[in-house]
């Protein structure tokens, strides 16, 4: 239902419930008095109501099935007014540059829900909100079926998620002022997303994790330490990209993990802090880290990739429910190597016996040494090795069974 006069707008006072979205789009509205006595809609979508400083004459309001939605409300400071509102569909708020605090979310305990009306779980999205520091506000709410997505605002920490027990995945992304993780003490499984946040140093903030599903910290350059996660005890897909981290002392001491990448790190100098990690359950990926020049801390590492590969009376087989790349053999369990320039051998594999999906040794000029490879029995995807211009010729790799063999 689009309102685009107050006479509209006016027409609908009293009314206490509307099965409907109203997406108001008045640009001369300062008020919205008339919808004081409405207790449950649809949605509301406020569109360009550029005279709009907060949400008053929303009191009422305790439930939306849908979309709580604000985009490009350039005079809007508060979103005081709603503070009776449950339960939301969705929330979404965007370009919206003056906006300092979601403390009229305070009432807010659930966002998103599964039914056939509304078959796709929703979240909330905070966008382009530059003076935003904080999420305090969201004090109350417990679970986000969807995911948590904040951009563009100068958000310094998660103070304000701390009931914060269910969500699908939170993605951090362009937070130039974001230091700390800090706030989010009720989290016991970590899926979490960051990227471009300049300012964050360490993940103090996620101690009282217990498992980490997935993890990816991209393009944080300050990024010096993985203190936080000291205390998780089992891991799922970890993706360190662009960091200024020079080792790894505090990931967790686990003895598996399910998926590990390690990109353009260029401070990256060791790999101190995975001496405990003896199996990678998918792909292994190590990824131009220019000055990395030692494997030695991988040094109980025995296989990679076995996620590729079911039991059977026979023995293992390869799983078919897997997407194949364009040599017809499944992704996502080979251990690549690649873009290492000070790496002159692969001192540290001596321990590994498998490697399920491919292995890949790429553009690693200095590598003279593989005989650390000599104990692998199982490389299911075969060896494939380019841009290796130092190794002699045949490298040297040992015998070993393929997929087919096994």
């Amino acid at each position: 239902m689009k309102i685009r006069t107050r006479e509209q707008l006016e027409a609908l006072r009293g009314r206490t419930a509307i099965e409907a979205t109203l997406e108001i789009l008045v640009p001369e509205l300062v008020e919205l008095e008339p919808l004081h006595a409405l207790r449950r809609a649809t949605g509301i979508v406020l569109d360009g109501c550029a005279g709009l400083r907060s949400l008053s004459g929303l009191g009422a309001l305790e439930r939306l099935d849908d979309v709580l939605g604000l985009r490009g409300l350039r005079d809007l400071v508060s979103l005081e007014g709603v503070e009776g509102l449950r339960d939301a569909g969705r929330v979404s708020v965007v370009a919206c540059p003056e906006l300092a605090s979601l403390r009229g979310l305070a009432g807010l305990e659930r966002v998103g829900r599964e039914s056939r009306e509304h078959p796709f779980p929703g979240g909330v999205d905070l966008r382009d909100l530059p003076a935003l520091e904080s999420l305090e506000g969201l004090g109350r709410l417990r679970r986000v079926q969807g995911s948590i997505h904040v951009e563009g605002s100068g958000l310094r920490s998660l103070v304000g998620l701390g009931a914060l027990e269910e969500v699908a995945h939170v993605h951090l992304v362009a937070l130039e002022q974001l230091s700390s993780l800090e706030g989010v003490s009720a989290w016991r499984a970590v899926r979490l997303t960051v990227c471009d946040a300049p300012s964050l140093v360490d993940l103090r903030g996620l101690e009282h994790a217990e498992r980490v599903e997935h993890l990816a910290l991209l393009r944080c350059a300050a990024l010096g330490s993985l203190r936080g996660l000291e205390g998780v005890a089992s891991l799922g897909e970890l993706r360190l990209v662009g960091s200024g981290l020079t080792e790894l002392t505090g990931f967790p001491p686990a003895r598996e993990i399910e998926h590990l990448l390690l990109a353009d790190n260029y401070e990256l100098t060791s790999l101190r802090g995975l001496e405990a990690l003896a199996r990678v359950r998918g792909a292994l990926e190590l990824r131009n880290n220019p000055r990395l020049g030692s494997l030695e801390a991988l040094g109980r590492l025995a296989d990679v990739g076995t996620s590729l590969y079911r039991p059977t009376s026979d023995g293992l087989r390869l799983r078919e429910d897997l997407p194949l790349e364009g040599d017809g053999f499944p992704s996502g369990g080979d251990l690549r190597i690649a873009g290492h320039d000070a790496l002159t051998d692969l001192r540290g594999l001596e321990a590994l016996r498998v490697v399920g999906g491919r292995l890949r040794l790429e553009d690693l000029r200095s590598l003279t040494d593989v005989r650390a490879l000599s104990g692998l029995r199982v490389i299911g995807g075969g060896a494939h090795l380019t841009g290796c211009s130092a190794l002699p010729s045949p490298p040297g790799l040992p015998r070993f069974l393929t997929a087919e063999a096994l």
